[in-house]
């Protein structure tokens, strides 16, 4: 075990004026988390200019390494402004290792003999010290991967490096007993970054993502409580791993949290690009059917944000099998004047325009310009998006070739008449298998156009 310590004038406002192999030693200095947002001494220290100390005073900063790849810093400042009763003029530090070897660097002008003199005195302080501040010390993972992100070739002793670091990490998130979380939300954090900070070689990311993946996969058990649950899921999401589509699969469909649902959806959500890409129609059609299980019962909008925005990347027909009906259920069942519901319901838009485009089966159309109707009938001025109905109208121009008489400057009222207009339309072109279920004033509405059509002998061109 490696000890460092620093007596000496010192200031908390900013670094030492010396190191100590390699390390500075200052009262606020550390390497790792040394910012306004992170910091491995006390929170109130972090680069706190209302500090009630002189700028510079008396003070002493104990490093240890008590495993490897992990430290311990606690520091202390006096009220003081001088150690030379201590033999000190300046700034002075000492290393002690295995071999009692004590170094001398700085501008100090006491001897080492002093400066141990000085610790004997200081050792029940630092002791308490210790004891009091170990627990405001952050856990940090093992070691650092920094030299491995720019390598276009990652070896198998690299590997065992990066597996140790998330190993390491994952243990700190599932295990914290902070009641701040702050350890969790550092181990989770430091993970997250690994893949979505700065650049990194593909390489690395492939490597990083397989061990991050089988450490995860080898400790779900243990991500029992709601927080763990949540740093758990946010990992597998952010990762957008092939490998992780299950865990997320069986979250969406057995967690008991909210928010755990929710990274599972968000997870599928990012992850839909990737199975795109590598053309893994089972993989989309499996997760088309666990959302369809859930539809019923999840009842988050912005969850239900996030598996509209899953399948809607989706080209495989399950996909629009599913997708096409559960819009027009959260269209009956959620009003487009709540803004999370209104981006829900335009994204819907868009995403029903690219599968109509995509679908090549007569009765996959069909069940898409269901929901395009079931949209029309339900979506209920007042609208939290101002767009959302005119995009409506105009997706069903470009797919259709038709127009009806949808004025873009009209008030809502008159909007809405014309996207009832759409439906007529497309049950006269027998393009929609019924008429949509409609809200009891919404359907009255329709009989007295119905009727109006009728006896005038007006009627809408056929969809081709």
């Amino acid at each position: 075990m490696t000890v460092r310590s620093a007596p000496g004038n010192t200031s908390p406002a900013g670094p030492a004026d010396f190191e100590c192999r390699g390390a500075a030693a200052a009262f606020d200095g550390n390497a790792c988390a040394n910012g306004e947002t992170a910091q491995v001494v006390s929170l109130a220290l972090v680069s706190n200019p209302t500090f009630p100390s002189p700028k510079n005073g008396v003070g002493i900063g104990i490093g240890g390494l008590p495993v490897p790849g992990s430290s311990a810093a606690p520091a202390g400042l006096g009220r003081g402004k001088t150690l030379d009763r201590f033999g000190f003029k300046h700034y002075g530090t000492c290393t002690w290792t295995k071999g009692a070897v004590c170094r001398e660097t700085g501008g100090g002008a006491g001897s080492c003999r002093n400066k141990e003199s000085f610790m004997r005195r200081f050792a029940s302080v630092a002791v308490l010290m210790v004891l009091l501040l170990a627990a405001q010390c952050l856990a940090q993972p093992v070691g650092s991967l920094e030299d491995l992100r720019d390598k276009g070739n990652i070896t198998e002793a690299d590997r065992q490096r990066i597996r140790g670091w998330i190993e390491a990490a994952v243990k700190t998130m599932l295990t914290s007993t902070d009641p701040s979380r702050r350890g969790m939300v550092v181990a989770r954090d430091s993970i997250i970054y690994e893949v979505t900070g700065g650049s990194r070689t593909p390489a690395f990311v492939d490597a990083f993502n397989e061990e991050a993946m089988a450490a995860l996969t080898a400790a779900e058990k243990n991500a029992i409580s709601q927080e763990a649950r949540v740093n758990f899921l946010m990992i597998v999401a952010q990762l957008r791993t092939l490998a992780g589509v299950a865990i997320l699969r069986t979250a969406l469909e057995k967690d008991p949290y909210p928010a755990s649902r929710y990274w599972a959806a968000k997870g599928l959500a990012l992850v839909a690009p990737v199975i795109r890409e590598r053309v893994a129609p089972r993989l989309e059609a499996e997760i088309s059917e666990t959302i369809e299980k859930v539809l019923d019962r999840e009842t988050s909008k912005v969850t239900l944000l996030q598996l509209m925005d899953a399948l809607g990347q989706f080209d495989h027909e399950r996909a629009h099998d599913v997708f096409g009906p559960a819009i027009g259920k959260i269209a009956t069942r959620m009003s487009a004047s709540d803004p999370v519901v209104a981006q829900l319901l335009g994204g819907a838009v868009r995403s029903l325009e690219k599968a109509y485009a995509r679908e090549v089966r007569p009765e996959g159309k069909k069940t898409l310009l269901m929901a395009y109707a079931t949209l029309c009938v339900w979506i209920i001025p007042p609208v939290a998006d101002a767009n959302l109905m005119a995009d409506l109208n105009a997706s069903l121009e470009k797919i259709t070739g038709q127009k009806v008489a949808f004025v873009a400057t009209d008030d809502d009222v008159m909007q809405k008449l014309a996207l009832l207009e759409w439906v007529e339309k497309l049950l006269k072109a027998k393009q929609i298998p019924r008429r949509p279920s409609m809200p009891p004033g919404i359907e009255a509405t329709v009989k007295e156009l119905v009727a109006a059509g009728a006896s005038s002998g007006a009627g809408g061109g056929d969809v081709p």
